[in-house]
């Protein structure tokens, strides 16, 4: 599942808003808002540098990327990517979400900078390593468990010697 958001540039046209769940259905912009404010309100920072900034919650993302654009008073006009890594539809690699970004700022005619691309690449990193870190964890401890319970096994049911 992918949803963006942006601001409208003048500050008085509805904000730009776009989502396609796992079957490539579109999602409502109160629904595709809902995401964002679910992750903004219960998640971590884990990626932050030069505009380009990554929030988690779960398996959810949100991924926010300044662009070359300003609104009326001046003010960033960045845009702002969700993903749930949990679904059919994931990102395979930090140059696709990068793409992705790029394809939305297209359509609704912003630029992105040539710094940003390194930045989501490393942001994305980030994520990708923290859930190799969390599978790796949770092995060693169905490991661990496992051995505690063939040794509690073990001692109270001795094997018999004859």
């Amino acid at each position: 599942m992918y949803a963006f958001w942006a601001q409208a540039l003048d500050n008085i046209s509805s904000d730009h808003c776009d989502g396609t769940d796992d079957n490539g259905n579109k999602i409502r912009p109160e629904a595709v808002q809902q995401l964002f404010y679910r992750v903004a309100m219960k998640g971590r920072e884990r990626f932050s540098l030069q505009g380009v900034r990554l929030v988690q919650y779960k398996d959810e993302i949100t991924l926010e990327v300044p662009t070359l654009s300003r609104d009326r008073i001046g003010r960033g006009a960045p845009i702002t990517m969700y993903h749930d890594f949990s679904g059919a539809s994931t990102l395979e690699s930090g140059d696709e979400m990068f793409g992705l970004i790029k394809r939305f700022a297209e359509t609704i005619e912003r630029e992105i900078g040539d710094h940003c691309r390194p930045l989501v690449l490393h942001a994305y990193h980030n994520i990708k390593k923290k859930a190799v870190e969390r599978i790796i964890l949770a092995v060693v401890c169905l490991s661990l468990i496992a051995v505690l319970v063939i040794i509690g096994l073990w001692a109270t049911h001795p094997p018999s010697h004859n």
